[in-house]
């Protein structure tokens, strides 16, 4: 027996208590218009409501569940990703009060000691998504701090849809803290005294005020707020 709507259709056998055999759900655009069965395969008509071409698919009723559902032949038109990927503007929705630069994959504009909990309570999930983190040495973390080169994935139905690198102002470190330390690796910046350079999102975190270099002005700054933190 074959139970159907517009574009969907379910399989059951009358032999064993109406257990479903198998489903398959149409495209949007396409309608089925008949369906034969015998006791061993259903035949299914259905046709594109755009173009008014019809198709014709052969249901066995041993078929898997999980077979993919049959659609029109390929006309050389992409079609929209299947994947649900979110866009940016989604993802923008998504992160609130952050900022991201979709291109390079980088969240910033998050405040210094901004926790793992206080990071998610920001953040508009509805149910949609969920999130992990990393720290900036790869470690998957549930708690603490967000500092500059944690990163966060987005999940939807268990599968991994957007990933983004953390920018924290400040913490060129990326230990989630402000402290001389970070002062340390901006002289090693500016003055080029054989330390490790900063690039990517350790560079972005130190150019405080967003010209495109690292220099004694960011420098100032930064000794600025830690001057106002004492």
């Amino acid at each position: 027996m074959c139970k159907t709507a517009e574009n969907e259709a379910s399989l059951f056998d009358l032999n064993d208590r109406l257990v479903k055999k198998y489903g398959v759900t149409l495209q949007g655009t396409e309608q089925i218009t008949t369906i034969c069965s015998s006791s061993e395969n259903t035949l299914l008509v259905y046709k594109d409501k755009d173009g008014g071409n019809y198709f014709a698919k052969i249901i066995d009723a041993n078929e898997d569940l999980d077979e993919e559902s049959p659609s029109a032949p390929d006309d050389g038109q992409s079609s929209e990703n299947t994947a649900d990927e979110p866009t940016k503007d989604t993802i923008a929705k998504v992160l609130g009060p952050y900022d991201i630069d979709d291109e390079n994959k980088y969240i910033s504009k998050i405040d210094l000691g901004t926790t793992v909990a206080a990071f998610k309570q920001n953040l508009n999930l509805d149910g949609k998504y969920t999130v992990t983190f990393k720290n900036y040495t790869g470690k998957e973390i549930t708690n603490g701090k967000l500092g500059t080169g944690s990163v966060v994935s987005f999940w939807k139905n268990g599968t991994l849809v957007k990933e983004y690198t953390v920018v924290v102002d400040f913490d060129v470190s990326g230990e989630g803290n402000f402290n001389s330390r970070d002062i340390d690796y901006m002289y090693n910046q500016i003055f080029d005294n054989g330390k490790t350079s900063l690039t990517g999102e350790y560079f972005i975190s130190g150019d405080t005020n967003k010209d495109g270099v690292i220099d004694t002005v960011d420098l100032l700054y930064m000794k600025k707020a830690m001057a106002s933190e004492k």
